[in-house]
């Protein structure tokens, strides 16, 4: 029965047919293969390999009486794709003769033109096997032709193996490239990406004018930064130098290196004032772009920590992304790292420690990476950084003045005139002194100039100091009519005090809200072009992102104080216009019931950043005063408030009321008002009760989740609301909400001291209490290292240390895993503290804190007597094993130094600690191991994988030198699918690394594997042309060897479509298929 190949899942028909086309990718709208069990009868191809003169042949095809069936089958699949195919095809039709199992291959060659002008057939050489060179541009076809309008190699008995092309495609089929697709959007939807880092790129690459950075790209320190191995390159630069701009150049001139070496990984980071983002959220950013390489190896490291956090209802820790960086890294040859805008993650207003901890996270990664940032301090902690100072160069600076100047017609007609434009760019240029903004706003100035003396009045009155520029820019801006006045004012005034970036749409609504009632009004909301335009150049939109900002971080800086001097309540003005949006969307008594409900009102414009920063601005403290009037409006009106993580609503939100959102939200005198307006008077009035007049007052009621007022104070870090609500007598202190959380868990995982306290001088605390996870106070406090806080829980008469959660994890495998060493020394002086104890993966604290290569609590524990060394987790590795996993070389080093330590123990996988270090490439590890006597280099797992074939299948060439030079090493040892260490490197394309093992005498070139599959067949079939090339020097390589399925490393090479291994295996002079035999219309010419 014939059948037709009509998609890329049809590729592989039972086995007989592989269209490459398909493979490549090739455009094709009309592609149809139809094939039955002697015959393959009609290809189409790409329309740009089909000369003028090869169209319409598809109504000469003639063939057998035998074949007709075949030719009604070939002309039904072509109809149904539109008869515009006939135009664009190009026929291919080939008698079988005889039904005996075949192999051949049809191969359409990448280069342009039309196929006839370059056909190749290779062919299953049971029989001399010649292959096809050029053919004629025109055919004729013959009814009963053997071949029609194309070329088939055939000789003798060989006609008979050229049809059923049943050949086995070299790679994989493209299922796993969607499982993997599959697999990379279940990632993205578990890590939840916060920015788009690509589209911030496309954004600021549009900005970039041609040529812009060049220099840079080709200066020494750059070059040097990109060749070295984990290079780190600091560069700074004052505001408004185009570092920004320059790192995304860098950025293109590695995703150009990227596109063309798979072997090569880039990652970037746009930091941006208006976006804050935590060192986990820039991990996750990292990570997240890494999976689109859909390295199945890194995904399924992904998908393990996904697996194991997602089991315990957490977000991964920083350390499980840092960990996942370290592996790709060992995948991939280069990890190349770019992180703009450092110094936007420090700022006056913000306590965050984000850029300490994105430096000692940058420390531990091996990868080349470059930071952009103004000078500041804290940049010396990076390790192994050079500098290099960045200035905006002269000649960037005279291509973005005069593109901006030609954007103006009008100023670049005056400029004219003048005759002096180029005089004029070089006075600007001096006094933006290095400085693009400085620069871009002078020609922003100029813009509305008419004549040349008032270009030269405005140059002559243009500060160079930049602080100095934004005044003068806003005095030009407060010039204007008073409508545009109030549309620029207002518009900076909200992006100067904006919590999160604001849409186009989102800046439209807040500037249409009216000015008394404070509600938007769509028919006050200005056009885009009004807002840019009123603004001066102080204002930027971002199209890709769709994102309205200042212009630079450093304009909020000078215009917060210029803006305030109109305006001295900035957060108050914005936080009514907020409530009084929630208020006319009915959030306050919200009706929803659903979150996807949710979600699609929260599409209204403005409405989102609302919802998650009205408490944000309703809390800043000098503007507390004048919106707090509003605030306690709202807040009385919240009887149905919908709460919940804006990201997360689609698995539904809590309903809260008006204590609840109080405490939520931080506002402590709404408590204390809220409690003394019911007759229920301050602690020092009169004794308390808990229940107050109204019963949404009432201090222990429950939140459609199970959380209290106090519960959801704790969580959101606002100590100072639940010490006000622990000042009643009959508060709750051991209720529990959905997860079996009390308020003593919540105090004590968040850190608050104060709370702690006061909770536990109530009679009656369960201070041993556990939540739904089997996690006490004591656990929650070690997990966020709050050293004083687990101190005072220990304090406790009856404190259980040893509690074990879910996971039979006990509060020392947590202090030691997390590195929290003071902690540890405590937790050890307990009486009874087990050390011993595993968790339910068999993992005891020594491992744990060896995991994470915490040095100094491994010796710490490692004095404690009766310590186990040698305990093996369920994966069977022991704690020596995890060290040479994690490259820990003085963890390594400390532990072969306690007596018994088994240095040959295999895990599951029978791997020892050697084959684990030479996994991973950690060259130190193996080298100290190789030093302790009796180590086996031999040692094989149970795929009977050595030491050897795993460094040499990584690509770790130090690794593997170190192995070569041990006494004895085998270096023609096969694993249980007969595959040699030299067969590894080839497939991995592992050049240095095959050059290596060549050298070593006996070194086997020609053995097979399982498959009969050879070196040069296994280099051949995944295009690594250097490696075939340099395996065809070596004396006595077989180049006809055939495999299982009778393939040879000719046919291999062009079944993948490997065109230049084809040549050069061709010009082997012992390779079959050397010489060519031709059948034009039925008659082979030699």
């Amino acid at each position: 029965m014939a059948r037709a190949v009509t998609s890329e899942d049809d590729v592989n028909l039972d086995g007989k047919v592989w269209d490459p086309c398909f493979r490549r990718g090739e455009p094709r709208e009309h592609g149809c293969l139809i094939i039955n069990d002697n015959a393959l009868g009609v290809a189409h191809v790409p329309s740009r390999f089909v000369s003028t003169g090869e169209k319409s042949l598809l109504g000469q095809l003639r063939a057998e009486e035998s074949a007709r069936d075949l030719q009604r089958q070939s002309w039904s699949a072509v109809k149904s794709r539109g008869s515009t195919g006939i135009s664009t095809a190009y026929v291919l039709y080939i008698k079988a003769q005889g039904r005996q199992a075949a192999r051949s291959l049809l191969y359409f060659p990448p280069a342009s033109g039309a196929v006839s002008t370059y056909l190749r057939m290779a062919v299953e050489p049971r029989n001399p096997a010649p292959v096809v060179e050029a053919l004629p541009t025109t055919i004729n076809l013959q009814a009963d032709s053997q071949v029609h309008s194309g070329g088939i190699v055939t000789s003798g008995p060989v006609t008979q193996n050229i049809i059923n092309n049943n050949y086995p495609p070299a790679p994989p089929p493209p299922a796993k490239d969607d499982e993997n697709a599959k697999l990379v959007a279940e990632i993205m939807d578990w890590l939840k990406a916060k920015v788009n880092f690509r589209a911030i790129h496309s954004d600021v690459k549009k900005k970039r004018a041609k040529g812009t950075g060049d220099w840079f790209i080709n200066s020494d320190e750059y070059r040097e930064w990109k060749t070295g191995e984990g290079s780190v390159l600091c560069a700074t630069g004052i505001p408004g130098a185009g570092k920004t701009t320059l790192m995304s150049r860098v950025i293109d001139d590695l995703l150009l290196d990227e596109s063309s070496n798979p072997n090569i990984c880039v990652l970037f980071i746009y930091n941006r004032y208006d976006d804050l983002l935590s060192t986990a959220e820039i991990l996750k950013g990292l990570v997240l772009q890494a999976t689109q390489k859909q390295n199945r190896q890194f995904l399924d490291a992904v998908k393990s920590i996904q697996s194991r956090r997602k089991l315990q209802g957490i977000d991964p820790t920083e350390e499980d992304l840092i960990g996942l960086l370290l592996q790709l890294e060992v995948i991939f040859d280069r990890v190349y790292y770019v992180f703009d805008g450092a110094d936007e993650l420090v700022q006056p207003q913000v306590q965050s420690t984000t850029l300490v901890e994105l430096i000692s996270a940058i420390n531990q990664l091996k990868g080349n990476a470059i930071v952009a940032s103004r000078p500041l301090q804290v940049l010396q902690k990076l390790e192994r950084a050079n500098q290099v100072d960045l200035k905006a160069e002269s000649d960037d600076m005279r291509t973005l003045i005069n593109n901006k100047i030609d954007w103006s017609p009008n100023l670049s007609e005056v400029l004219e005139e003048t005759g002096k434009r180029e005089e004029i760019v070089a006075d600007i240029i001096e006094k933006a002194n290095h400085m693009f903004l400085h620069a871009a706003l002078q020609v922003e100035a100029l813009v509305n100039c008419h004549t040349p003396a008032d270009v030269e009045e405005e140059l002559k009155n243009f500060p160079r100091n930049i602080t100095d520029m934004y005044k003068t820019t806003l005095h030009r801006i407060k010039a204007q009519d008073p409508r545009s006045v109030r549309i620029a004012t207002t518009a900076l005034l909200w992006l100067v005090h904006a919590k999160a970036p604001l849409r186009v749409q989102d800046l439209q609504s807040a500037l249409s809200a009216h000015p008394v009632t404070h509600s938007v009004e769509t028919s006050r909301k200005p056009p885009l072009k009004s807002i840019l335009s009123v603004c001066c150049g102080l204002v930027e939109h971002h199209p890709e992102t769709d994102v309205v900002r200042l212009v630079h971080l450093t304009a909020r800086e000078a215009l917060e104080p210029l803006l305030l001097e109109e305006q001295p309540h900035p957060h108050a003005a914005i936080t009514k216009v907020l409530l009084q949006l929630m208020i006319d969307n009915n959030i306050p008594n919200c009706p929803l019931e659903h979150g996807h409900e949710m979600q699609e009102l929260l599409q209204t414009p403005l409405l989102r950043y609302a919802y998650e920063h009205w408490g944000d601005h309703a809390r800043e403290p000098r503007d507390q005063a004048g919106a707090r009037e509003v605030v306690a409006s709202f807040l009385h009106r919240c009887v149905s408030f919908p709460y919940g993580n804006v990201d997360w609503l689609q698995f539904g939100f809590d309903i809260l009321q008006p204590l609840h959102v109080a405490a939520a939200y931080g506002f402590r005198w709404f408590i204390e008002d809220i409690l003394a307006s019911h007759d229920q008077p301050l602690p020092h009035d009169r004794p308390r009760t808990g229940q107050l007049s109204h019963p949404e007052m009432d201090v222990n009621m429950r939140s459609a989740k199970g959380e209290t007022a106090l519960h959801l104070a704790l969580d959101n870090g606002h100590g100072v609301c639940a010490k006000a609500l622990l000042r009643f007598r009959d508060i709750d202190i051991n209720a529990v909400n959905g997860e079996g959380r009390t308020a003593l868990m919540k105090a004590a995982g968040g850190g608050h001291k104060d709370v702690v306290e006061r909770l536990l001088r109530v009679p009656g605390i369960e201070v041993n209490a556990v939540d739904r996870w089997g996690r006490t106070a004591l656990m929650k406090a070690v997990v966020g290292g709050h050293k004083d806080v687990v101190e005072r829980l220990l304090q406790e008469p009856g404190i259980n240390v040893n509690t074990v959660d879910g996971e039979g994890r006990t509060a020392l495998m947590d202090a030691a895993g997390r590195g929290h060493k003071d902690i540890v020394e405590r937790l050890l002086r307990e009486p009874g503290i087990e050390v011993n104890a595993v968790d339910g993966e068999g993992r005891t604290a020594l491992m744990k804190a060896v995991v994470g290569g915490h040095k100094d609590i491994v010796e710490r524990l490692l004095r404690v007597p009766g310590i186990e060394v040698n305990t093996v987790d369920r994966q069977g590795r022991t704690v020596l094993m995890w060290a040479a996993a994690g490259g820990h070389n003085d963890i390594v080093e400390r532990l072969l130094q306690e007596p018994g330590i088994e240095v040959n123990a295999v895990d599951e996988e029978g791997r020892t600690a050697l084959m684990i270090a030479a996994w991973w490439g950690h060259e130190d590890v193996v080298e100290r191991l190789l030093r302790v006597p009796g180590i086996d280099v031999k040692a094989v797992d149970r795929r009977g994988n050595t030491a050897l074939m795993m460094a040499a299948g990584g690509g770790h060439k130090d690794v593997v030198e170190c192995l070569l030079r041990e006494p004895g090493i085998d270096v023609n040892a096969m694993d249980v699918e007969g595959r040699t260490a030299l067969m590894e490197a080839a497939m991995q394309n592992h050049e240095d690394i095959v050059e290596l093992l060549l050298r070593v005498p006996g070194i086997n070139v020609n053995t097979v594997d399982g498959e009969g599959r050879t070196a040069l067949m296994m280099a051949a079939g995944r295009g690594h042309k250097a490696i075939v090339a340099r395996l065809l020097r070596v004396p006595g390589i077989e180049v006809n060897t055939v495999d299982g399925l009778g393939r040879t490393a000719l046919m291999i090479a062009a079944g993948g479509g490997h065109e230049d291994i084809v040549e050069r295996l061709l010009r082997e002079p012992l390779c079959l298929g050397s010489t060519s035999t031709r059948w034009i219309g039925g008659e082979g010419r030699r």
